[in-house]
């Protein structure tokens, strides 16, 4: 069972280390041990030039991997957008890749790590009502009201300047270059990871990880920041459940039979792909920073 599983490094349960041994996620591969003597994690990272998934074992071996390259619709003013019918495929093919010499029936939870700035606005019936507006896009670069109407943003946000690429400055743009119209009344805006767990498990959540990458939510207040949500001009209820960094946000429904899973799987937020990143290679322990040469170049500390 789970205890036995060791961290060569640390002492540290495998589980205990990946998934802070959620109890829905610790039920879930006993059970798969029980019954085939094994259990396996497949671990999906939605990035910006492609979707990749691996598959590992209880011992945190790859056993399998898959990674499929996303096409993005070019527009004038710099606007840069992703077909959520695209996004959907692409991740299909990712996961069916990991999964191709893996037994899927062994898996014990699904993790999702993202980039956080990517999102679509979706109607009360779960329909995009827009494409995904990538952090690529630079539609406001020009014009960013959100930098002004939020003087106080270095003490809120894990980043210091209101940059055009964020969340909620193209969110703040869109809004007031629409009137408002942009996100109706009662349409959720969900950044990409939280899209695609409510694709998987009928349920809109993210962690505060990505949440608080996107710019959206306050280190400050532990929760929705609502001086920006007051300049994005959307309430707490347009916005997707915050859950803890680590937490289950649901099994696995119907949906993700579309991504060839089964019904039944915890799916994990496992927070923003640099964060898990750098906690992958003990950043927090080693006190050193990691350096990230892809779509973007970054310097994460912890």
């Amino acid at each position: 069972m789970w205890e036995a599983v060791l961290h060569p490094a640390t002492g540290l349960g495998a589980r205990q280390r990946l998934l802070s041994l959620s109890p829905q996620v610790v039920s879930r591969m006993n059970a798969a041990e029980t019954t085939r003597g094994y259990y396996m994690i497949l671990a999906i990272d939605l990035g910006s030039t492609s979707f990749k998934a691996s598959v590992f074992d209880a011992s945190l071996e790859c056993v399998g991997e898959g990674s499929s390259e996303l096409v993005y619709h070019h527009g004038p003013h710099g606007v840069m957008q992703l077909d959520p019918g695209h996004l959907r495929e692409t991740l299909r093919s990712a996961v069916a890749q990991a999964l191709s010499a893996a037994d899927v029936t062994a898996l014990g939870a699904v993790a999702v790590t993202s980039q956080a700035q990517t999102f679509t606005v979706c109607s009360p019936e779960g329909v995009e009502r827009v494409p995904f507006i990538s952090w690529l896009d630079s539609g406001c670069a020009e014009y960013n009201p959100a930098a002004d109407a939020l003087p106080e943003f270095a003490r809120h946000c894990s980043v210091e300047q209101c940059m055009p690429s964020l969340m909620v400055a193209k969110l703040a743009y869109l809004q007031e270059q629409s009137e408002g119209t942009f996100v109706g009344a009662d349409d959720t805006v969900l950044m990409l990871p939280a899209w695609v767990v409510r694709q998987m498990t009928g349920t809109a959540a993210v962690d505060k990880n990505l949440a608080a990458m996107c710019c959206l939510y306050s280190l400050l207040e532990d929760d929705w920041w609502s001086e920006a949500l007051r300049a994005c001009r959307i309430g707490e209820h347009n916005l997707p459940a915050l859950k803890e960094l680590g937490a289950v946000a649901g099994n696995t429904g119907q949906g993700a039979a579309a991504f060839g899973l089964p019904t039944g799987i915890p799916v994990v937020l496992a927070g923003n792909d640099q964060t898990a990143g750098a906690y992958g290679i003990d950043v927090h322990r080693k006190n050193a920073v990691l350096i990230t040469l892809g779509t973007a170049q970054v310097a994460y500390d912890v």
